[in-house]
């Protein structure tokens, strides 16, 4: 099914009322993530190569790429350690680090300038870091922990 933008859409949801809550979503969402790499991505490839198809590709590779905040740590993880090992006259590919950070500056930048969010919308992803502070210590804290079955989040109110 293709996707559209739909300006005149509203979605209304109410957000999990605490951390603890916030943190069961989390989990579910990202654990739903990876079920659908293993279960959507090989049959997406092969019907990409088989019909030619550049749109079941986009969709396969949309799964492969983890999200930003991951491809943020990476790249900061080796950014520090090209930089560390500049210092013990090792020599690294320094620039590549630097590039790929600004790339992903670059995008969330003008993501930030089509989203119309102004100010309010630039001090929110202030917050980014926290944000992804708080995801790894979910992925870390939960290590060996499987699911056993689907709990739905406790929510305040309905909508």
């Amino acid at each position: 099914m293709r996707v559209e933008y739909v300006p005149e859409a509203i979605v209304r949801g109410h957000m999990a009322p605490t951390e603890r809550t916030a943190r069961s979503q989390r989990r579910r969402w990202e654990s739903g993530r990876r079920g659908l790499v293993r279960q959507h991505v090989p049959r997406l490839l092969l019907q990409a190569l088989k019909q030619r198809d550049r749109r079941l590709l986009d969709l396969a590779i949309d799964l492969v790429v983890p999200p930003l905040g991951q491809l943020v740590t990476v790249v900061v993880i080796g950014l520090a350690v090209s930089l560390l090992a500049m210092r013990f006259g090792a020599t690294t590919a320094i620039w590549l680090w630097f590039a790929a950070l600004l790339g992903i500056f670059a995008h969330v930048f003008r993501a930030w300038v089509v989203s119309g969010t102004g100010r309010p919308g630039l001090f929110a992803l202030l917050w980014s870091p926290v944000y992804i502070v708080w995801k790894l210590t979910l992925r870390f804290h939960d290590k060996g922990l499987t699911p056993d079955e689907w709990v739905r989040t406790t929510r305040g109110a309905q909508l």
